[in-house]
């Protein structure tokens, strides 16, 4: 009995060991178990918070496209409408000025210009003067239906005050959650997964998103403000060019009429001044535009959505970055399968915003091609009608009492405000045609602005529903 003790002490040694060794696993299994499971939840709740913001970044990316689409609208025939209005101003004009040259021309010489018709003058100056009223009133009526569609714009939501509310509102709740997921991403680099440098990445890319996003909608709003003003002030300036315009020609009916020359004073003033209004239309209305983009973006940068430096080239760098890390990682034991997936969205992202870049450059060379066009169009009908008013001012102040030097300046003036109506009337159909050829060939290769636009949105649809569907 006395030899057995130290046997059963030797045992219960070995049982102590045991014990302590089975304790210190246990403790290193969980403690890795623990990491392990805390890595876990850290990427799912990334993954989670990833599809949080793509969800709203397309939201804001769709706001975008509809803000455009309603905020800056025109009518399927705003351009037909406004061309038989402004054709038919020319062609009566061009048909008063032809009478005009005809009757005083014919008359020119000696004492010729006792035997004038009186009648026929009368009637010239009233189909000028007719048309003026007709360009006026289309002028006015475009101007009116541009306030009604800024009108059904705010109903819907996109004026520039409400749009600049929701994107702000938008935005701020995209960058919280942004500064969420880098904290989170930062927490998960300190343990030493690779996945973090995974979800780093598509960090950058989401914050270049954002940019981006927040770049469109500045583009878009600025775009849409300066559209507008160019617009409406150039229908201001013209219905006050035509205004001055009919206004002499009814001046020069009642020199006529009343066969008092001293209204041919005010009758010519007015002409130079609607001549006046011709040349600095185009280029004053080009300048408030600008001025208005100007100051909208002022007001953009205030509110926290100006222009940032983010372009799409740092996009397709950051996506370059992502898919090498995945490249890269996809065969070890992070959990990029998520990340992978999404990779497929972000290149959509980047697809989209190439496909706006050329849009936007397409429409600023059309653009500036038009603007110069009617620059020189204008200062080329504008300096004729202004040469007639200067003869009609000369006639009016200096030769009031003098029949036949009257008629001569009044015949000689009228030649180059012909000259300027007839090219008026084969411009605006040039113009016309134009515009309508250029609407068919883009319809049909359905690249007109609002099926780029709709296209556009049906695509952002397809993207939400990837997203929804990874979330479920």
């Amino acid at each position: 009995m006395h030899q057995m003790r130290p046997k059963r002490h030797i045992g219960f040694k070995l049982f102590i060991s045991l014990l302590i060794s089975c304790s210190l696993i246990y403790s290193h299994l969980s403690c890795a178990l623990g990491n392990e499971t805390t890595t876990s939840d850290n990427t799912q709740s990334i993954d989670r918070l990833i599809k949080e913001i793509l969800l709203n970044e397309i939201k804001l990316a769709r706001f975008n496209l509809n803000y455009r689409l309603e905020a800056a609208k025109q009518g399927r025939f705003k351009g037909i409408r406004y061309f038989l209005m402004q054709e038919a101003n020319s062609a009566l004009t061009m048909s008063g000025l032809t009478v005009t040259v005809a009757e005083r021309m014919a008359h020119i010489h000696g004492d010729e210009h006792r035997h004038l018709h009186p009648g026929a003058l009368r009637h010239a100056n009233v189909l000028a003067g007719v048309g003026q009223i007709l360009g006026a009133s289309g002028s006015m009526f475009e101007f009116v239906t541009n306030g009604y569609h800024s009108y059904i714009a705010w109903r819907k939501g996109f004026s520039p005050a409400k749009g600049i509310k929701y994107v702000d509102h938008l935005v701020t709740e995209i960058d919280s959650q942004l500064v969420t997921m880098q904290s989170l991403a930062e927490k998960e680099n300190e343990t030493g997964n690779k996945t973090s440098l995974v979800h780093l990445s598509e960090y950058k890319i989401l914050v270049d998103i954002r940019d981006l996003l927040v770049n469109e909608f500045n583009s878009f709003h600025v775009s849409a403000r300066r559209s507008l003003w160019t617009q409406q002030s150039f229908y201001i300036l013209d219905t006050a060019k035509n205004v001055t315009g009919a206004l002499g020609n009814l001046y020069g009916y009642k020199a006529l009429a009343r066969r008092h020359r001293i209204f041919n004073q005010p009758a010519g003033v007015l002409v130079t001044i609607s001549g006046a209004f011709i040349i600095a239309n185009p280029i004053l209305s080009r300048l408030i535009g600008k001025t208005a983009a100007k100051l909208d973006g002022y007001s953009l940068k205030r509110s926290g959505l100006g222009k940032t430096n983010t372009s799409l080239a740092k996009l397709q760098l950051d996506n370059d970055e992502l898919k090498d890390n995945c490249k890269k990682y996809k065969d070890s034991e992070t959990n990029i399968l998520s990340s992978l997936d999404r990779a497929d969205l972000y290149e959509s992202h980047e697809q989209r915003f190439t496909k706006q870049l050329d849009i936007a450059n397409k429409e600023i060379s059309r653009g500036n091609r038009v603007a110069v066009q009617n620059i020189l169009s204008g200062l080329f009908i504008g300096g004729t009608k202004l040469a007639n008013g200067i003869m009609f001012i000369e006639a009016g102040y200096k030769y009031y009492n003098d029949p036949r030097m009257t008629n001569v300046m009044l015949g000689v003036g009228a030649i180059p405000y012909l000259a300027g109506s007839s090219y008026s009337v084969a411009d605006n159909l040039r113009i016309q045609v134009m515009r309508e050829i250029d609407t068919y060939r883009l319809k049909k290769k359905h690249e007109l602005p609002g099926q780029l636009i709709h296209s556009q949105l049906n695509e952002l649809d397809v993207l939400e529903k990837s997203v929804q569907a990874m979330i479920n």
